[in-house]
């Protein structure tokens, strides 16, 4: 059936010859008649098939609703048709249609001398079947026929089977060149990976009196059109559409003229482009970290590839030469994709591969803050840091040491000394675990040292076997009103109690406890104060307990600079 159509495009209707008569068929049914076994053809509203007419929304049908009868042979017949005095007498009409293969449609003329099966121009028969791949314009040389004479277009349906049906508008009778050239076979161009090469386009046009110029009309990407003139070979006409880099797609149709009319194929459309990498994935079980591990499989080309880029949320994340990478993530919901590079550009994106991750995040730091020459317990909470004992390391920067203690996946305490010499500011804190490096920006800050709590320096002495309370005296606040003190090994402290800047604290000494000097240490659950010592005596001499080895004067001196210095903050 596609030599009986016309290459007629809906868009290009302006005919040269003159017009004899016509038929619209939108007002009325232009006075033809339903005949046949069941009368089927019928005008109005067309709701079925095309669902409108060529023009406007009505016209004949077989069954205007779509579909049809079997077993039945009906016709559709218009009279009057006046070519009287024309040199080259032509009918068109617009015609669709979608028939079972069992069902025949033809057209037949009567100008008083009875019915004669006519052949389209363009078609090699008489009869046709199948489907008209919507509304087409047919032309039926009038040349010999008498003058007025009938048109009939007859519909043979066989017992089983039906399609859509037959739908007919705009019957016109012309005198001259009415019939635009015929655009068939028309190469379809598939989408190719041979970048930067010209591919040729065949065409076959037929015309009834002869063709002026065909053309091949292409556009890139939807720019500006560009015609190039087709050379001819016999009936088949051929060009090139250029070759343009990858990701370029080319639009492009054949347009034939003769000398009073005008045909354009369909519009068809190629692309050049090269592909994409295969099934991106997780390579990993879970995604965890501030990185996640891409792997995908190489593209199936026939270019060499020299390398990836993987893409986040459409920007460019990371570069691999490899089909794996280790890719950020944000922690939201991530949309991947990867292409190949390639000698003659980048290739096609992949499937996208959407991705939350759970990202390693310290959550609390406490205390945030120190002063130099502290030494301080910091209790470090997270999430997803997957702490491992023995296998994570912290910083604060210059001048903090900083020793972990991992108590479960994402506590941990930590043990800093800020060195006397610390510079006052705000600091990152730094973990490295095994699944990665997890910063906290300004998690800590030094503060300025003059500010610092602190013990007053002090010595005191005690000997073996007695008990007594030392007052030591401390600047600044403490954490708690009940710190811990350690006053090493056995010597029993029996209580602690703090007021007006200073700690009382209650104490036995051991018969055996070592004797010599030892170091003070005060708890208060955050820091560690130190800088007064204790010296253990023999218990053999008399004395009076523990005491300093400041007078008493000494010691309401002492204390009186603790307040004064309590006082200034």
């Amino acid at each position: 059936m596609g030599a009986l159509l016309l290459g007629l495009g809906l868009g290009a209707r302006a005919w040269a010859a003159v017009p004899l008569g016509a038929l619209g068929f939108e007002a009325d049914g232009g006075g033809c008649a339903s005949e046949g076994e069941t009368a089927q053809w019928s005008w109005g509203a067309i709701t079925g098939g095309p669902l409108g007419g060529f023009d406007g929304a009505n016209g004949w049908g077989l069954n205007l609703a779509g579909g049809y009868l079997n077993d039945t042979t009906d016709t559709l017949t218009c009279t009057g048709i006046d070519v009287t005095g024309a040199a080259r007498p032509a009918l068109t009409f617009s015609q669709w249609f979608d028939l079972d293969s069992g069902d025949v449609a033809s057209i037949e003329i009567d100008d008083g001398t009875g019915w004669q099966a006519v052949t389209p121009i363009y078609a090699s028969s008489p009869t046709w079947t199948g489907t008209s791949d919507g509304w087409q314009v047919t032309a039926l040389d009038l040349s010999g026929f008498g003058s007025p004479l009938s048109v009939r277009w007859s519909f043979t349906a066989d017992a089983s089977g039906v399609g859509q049906g037959w739908f007919l508008d705009n019957v016109g009778w012309w005198d001259g060149d009415a019939v635009p050239p015929d655009i068939r076979a028309v190469d379809v161009l598939e989408d190719t990976q041979e970048v930067n090469i010209a591919r040729p386009v065949t065409a076959v046009v037929l015309d009834d009196v002869g063709l002026a110029s065909v053309t091949l009309r292409y556009t890139i990407d939807d720019g500006a059109s560009v015609d190039v003139p087709m050379i001819a070979s016999g009936d088949t006409w051929s060009a090139n559409v250029p070759g343009e880099h990858a990701d370029t797609n080319v639009t492009y149709t054949v347009v034939a003229a003769d000398a009073e009319n005008q045909s354009t194929s369909h519009a068809f459309t190629f692309r050049y482009f090269l592909p994409a990498p295969r099934n991106l994935r997780l390579d990993a079980a879970r995604a965890l970290g501030h990185t996640v591990p891409l792997r995908w499989d190489v593209p199936g080309s026939t270019q060499v590839v020299t390398g990836y880029r993987i893409y986040r949320d459409g920007e460019l994340a990371a570069e691999a030469n490899s089909t794996a990478a280790d890719v950020p993530v944000t922690g939201a919901l991530d949309t991947f994709t990867v292409t190949a590079v390639y000698g003659d550009g980048q290739g096609d994106a992949s499937e996208p591969l959407e991705i939350t991750a759970a990202i390693p995040a310290v959550t609390g730091l406490e205390p945030a803050e120190g002063w130099p020459g502290d030494h301080l317990r910091l209790t470090l909470t997270g999430e997803y840091l997957l702490l491992t004992d023995g296998q994570v390391t912290a910083g604060l920067g210059d001048g903090v040491s900083v020793t972990p203690d991992v108590r479960d996946a994402d506590t941990a305490v930590l043990d800093v000394q800020i060195e006397a010499e610390a510079l006052p500011g705000m600091r990152d804190l730094t973990l490295e675990t095994p699944s990665g490096e997890t910063v906290a920006m300004g998690a800590f800050t030094v503060l300025d040292g003059e500010d610092r709590p602190r013990l007053i320096p002090q010595e005191f002495a005690v000997r073996q076997g007695e008990s007594t309370t030392l007052n030591i005296a401390y600047v600044g606040e403490m954490a708690t009103t009940m710190p811990e003190v350690d006053l090493g090994d056995e010597i029993v402290v029996d209580g602690v109690s703090a007021a007006n800047g200073a700690l009382a604290v209650a104490c036995t000494a051991a018969g055996s406890a070592p004797l010599g000097q030892r170091a003070i240490v005060v708890d208060d659950g955050v820091r560690l104060f130190d800088g007064v010592s204790l010296t253990v005596r023999n218990g053999s001499v008399q004395g009076t307990g523990c005491s300093t080895t400041s007078t008493g004067a000494g010691w309401f001196a002492l204390a009186a600079a603790a307040l004064m210095v309590r006082r200034r903050r």
